[in-house]
């Protein structure tokens, strides 16, 4: 994570945050053919890089996120029977998808956080 600011700042942590973000969208048959879409958090870990100072000019800050075996919720299937799968979701009025982002934030006591986020995909 490269942080730049142009002014001196206080703030609180800078952080690394992975998300997974389950988007589903439901079809409906009426005429006006609306969908539903909801979303919903699957996973959520925050790491800190760097706690409570004065932030100044440019840092750079590495990170290493060791993710879970067991983070991706949907078994993996082989290209038939994942095209089955989704070919039933859609026959359903349904669809389902995990999106995976990577976040680093500046928190900043008393004003709006800065933030970053970069979508990654996880296999």
């Amino acid at each position: 994570v490269l942080l730049k600011v142009k002014k001196p700042i206080k703030a609180k942590a800078v952080n690394i945050i992975l998300v997974g973000i389950n988007k589903t969208t439901k079809f409906s048959n009426t005429p006006n053919n609306m969908a539903q879409t909801k979303t919903a958090y699957v996973y959520d870990f925050k790491q800190p890089l760097a706690g409570e100072k004065e932030y100044s000019g440019e840092s750079s800050y590495n990170f290493k996120i060791k993710i879970p075996q067991n983070i991706l919720t949907q078994p993996k299937f082989g290209t038939a029977l994942g095209t089955l799968i989704n070919s039933a979701q859609i026959l359903t009025g349904q669809s389902s998808q995990i999106k995976w982002y990577l976040i680093a934030s500046l928190e900043i006591p008393w004003g709006i956080d800065v933030s970053k986020k970069v979508q990654i995909n996880i296999a």
